[in-house]
């Protein structure tokens, strides 16, 4: 990490993780953190079994100012697992842009998974990628019980820069799970965009200020359950559903 741990993390830090050890490893917050930014690397080269880091959001909340990016680039054949873990009742907000990316350069079945039991807000906007050719490789939001994810700016689910993309997937880590995601702004679905099946109990608010548009592009089944438009702040949005030929408006 890029900070001396016997000094005062400031507002303005910008807090660098970077993975380069063939080992299982992971970080807890031990305080209340407002910090920049947080760029998390994974750039192991020599991996020689399934390793896994893991960000733990458990005893203390962590607000970002800006930015909050996430690079999978580990490589040699065997899966590495990056997870941000938010537990129940803690928060978790980025004031920038969420960006998560598995990248191209690697044939690694390479994961991120954000797996919220508390609450995440992200302000900016949301990029998720699964660029590695792998099959297995995916870049996962899960939802447990009473937990919750805003986006208030565009979201954007595989922006198909390449053909072979993989999933990107929205969902819910068990059955009849009562989680809440709600977007704000715009919603761009690629081919890769998926939810999985555990989705089905969750709830979908549209909940932004005028216009939204749902861009749906994918390949794979991409279903809202329960979706609610407007929610407690007096917005009645107007969303449309835009797919590869026509625009229709969503009552």
């Amino acid at each position: 990490m890029n900070w001396d741990n016997s000094g005062n993390l400031l507002a303005t830090d910008d807090l660098i993780i970077t993975l380069t050890q063939d080992f299982t490893t992971s970080v807890s917050l031990s305080a209340n953190i407002s910090v920049n930014s947080l760029t998390i690397i994974g750039s192991v080269t020599n991996l020689s079994a399934t390793q896994n880091f893991t960000f733990l959001i458990q005893n203390f909340s962590l607000n970002l100012a800006g930015n909050f990016v996430v690079t999978n680039s580990c490589a040699n054949g065997f899966p590495y697992n990056i997870s941000i873990n938010v537990s129940p009742n803690r928060v978790f907000i980025i004031g920038g842009n969420l960006t998560a990316t598995n990248t191209q350069a690697s044939t690694s079945p390479n994961s991120i998974f954000y797996n919220i039991d508390g609450f995440l807000t992200v302000n900016g906007t949301t990029l998720a990628n699964s660029l590695n050719a792998n099959t297995a490789s995916t870049v996962a939001f899960l939802l447990h019980d009473f937990s919750a994810i805003k986006f208030v700016g565009n979201v954007t689910f595989d922006d198909n820069t390449v053909a072979y993309s993989n999933v990107v997937t929205l969902g819910c880590t068990a059955p009849n799970n009562t989680g809440s995601v709600e977007f704000d702004g715009n919603v761009s679905l690629g081919r890769n965009a998926n939810t999985n099946s555990n989705f089905a109990t969750a709830t979908v608010y549209f909940d932004g200020n005028g216009i939204q548009t749902y861009t749906h592009r994918n390949t794979f089944p991409f279903n809202l359950p329960n979706v609610v438009i407007g929610k407690y702040k007096g917005n009645s949005p107007t969303v449309y559903l835009q797919t590869l030929t026509q625009l229709f408006q969503v009552t």
